[in-house]
């Protein structure tokens, strides 16, 4: 393994400082927002993250509070469903890339079988039922571009998932084989490209180009969220344009929730006070009183 060790800090125990020193680069879970493959974060909401921590997001929420929990005993099962048995413990603390130093990495476990020296790492999530289902024959993008970023940093030759979905099926490679991630020399030098070029975004205090995400909107929100009154800037010679296609998009959008109500109120008087509407027999549209 050729990752050096940054700080021995505990990402629960010592989040403060795990997320101090987390800003002098991108860690797993960047790397799919970094891309725009992360619904939950967009390059842009990443971006202020890195350059104004004050203004960022850092709250993991319940079912990352949840994940962390469950690590310990998931870990066990790894180990204990194989046989010889192999040795599986805790990372010291914060990596980096030993030539590229934005690229940080905080793996779940270190696994050897033959020595004291990490042999390859294991990764644990959890997910729910609904969600689950994407695991069944893939790896999420998330997930699979944070293990791909992790082998690079580290240098080690694959990576095992274990997951947890619905809070009661138990996997990993022994019974979904593609849970498994080989080190890919070309999906490394794509991540370090387009890492490095994100983090000079950041160097230099240049934004990335804005999206149509909740999350873009989000992270604008925090970044203005009062107006300075009697002030006033000059708009761009584009702003015309765009300020005369968003009053078409709302007058669109006004006139499909027309639609929309007018087309709603015609099923309600057809059923009436019955609860579902059949059409040849079959099932059609259903209503249930509120609660």
């Amino acid at each position: 393994m050729h990752a050096v060790l940054v700080a021995e800090v505990d990402p629960v125990a010592d989040r403060d400082e795990w997320l101090e020193h987390r800003k002098g680069g991108l860690g797993g879970s960047d790397a799919a927002s970094m891309l725009g493959l992360n619904r939950n974060q967009s390059p842009f909401n990443l971006w202020l993250e890195k350059t104004q921590p004050d203004l960022g997001d850092d709250d993991a929420g319940e079912a990352a509070f949840w994940g962390k929990l469950h690590e310990p005993t998931m870990a066990d099962q790894y180990a204990e469903r194989r046989y010889p048995r192999v040795a599986v413990w805790e990372p010291a603390g914060l990596y980096r890339h030993p030539a590229h130093h934005f690229m940080l990495a905080t793996p779940d476990r270190w696994v050897a079988a033959e020595t004291d020296q990490p042999e390859w790492l294991l990764e644990i999530k959890t997910t729910g039922e609904y969600q689950g289902s994407a695991w069944w024959h893939d790896i999420p993008h998330p997930a699979l571009l944070q293990v791909h970023h992790y082998l690079t940093v580290t240098g080690l030759p694959f990576a095992d998932l274990a997951v947890l979905i619905g809070g009661n099926k138990y996997r990993d490679p022994l019974t979904l084989p593609h849970l498994r991630v080989m080190a890919n020399a070309d999906m490394s030098a794509v991540l370090i490209e387009r890492e490095r070029a994100f983090w000079s975004l950041v160097e230099t205090l240049t934004p990335p180009a804005l999206d149509d995400t909740e999350s873009t909107a989000e992270a604008l929100s925090r970044m203005y969220f009062e107006a300075e009154a009697d002030q006033a800037v000059d708009l761009p010679d584009t702003a015309a344009a765009l300020l005369a296609e968003l009053a078409s998009v709302k007058q669109s959008q006004k006139e499909l929730d027309s639609t929309r109500e007018g087309m709603e109120s015609q099923l309600k008087a057809w059923l009436g006070s019955a609860e579902r509407g059949e059409i040849g027999g079959l099932p059609a549209v259903t209503w249930k009183s509120p609660k």
